[in-house]
C-alpha cells in the first residue's frame, strides 16, 4: 500500500485509487470485508505503527488520559 501511495502509475494514483485497486483485486480488510474505503487506507498511511514507530507511555491507566508527548517514549519495532 505504501509503494502504491509513493510511486503511483497510471492505474493507481492517490487514497482512492488504492482503495479501489484494492477492493478490485479482491484484498479483505482486516475484519474481513471485501470493500475497501479511502479513509481507512488514509489512516493506515498516517499509522506510525506501520512504518515501524511504537509509542510507549502514551496513555496512563487511569481513564485513559492522554500524557503530555514530552512524557512519550518512542520505540522502533
Amino acid at each position: 500500500m505504501f509503494d502504491l501511495f509513493t510511486q503511483p502509475n497510471e492505474l493507481v494514483q492517490g487514497i482512492n485509487g488504492i482503495a479501489l485497486y484494492l477492493t478490485n483485486k479482491g484484498v479483505p480488510t482486516k475484519r474481513g470485508a471485501s470493500v475497501w474505503h479511502r479513509q481507512v487506507v488514509r489512516q493506515m498511511l498516517m499509522n506510525e505503527a506501520y512504518v515501524g514507530r511504537f509509542y510507549q507511555n502514551k496513555w496512563n491507566t487511569e481513564g485513559m488520559l492522554g500524557n503530555q508527548f514530552r512524557n512519550w517514549m518512542r520505540k522502533s519495532v
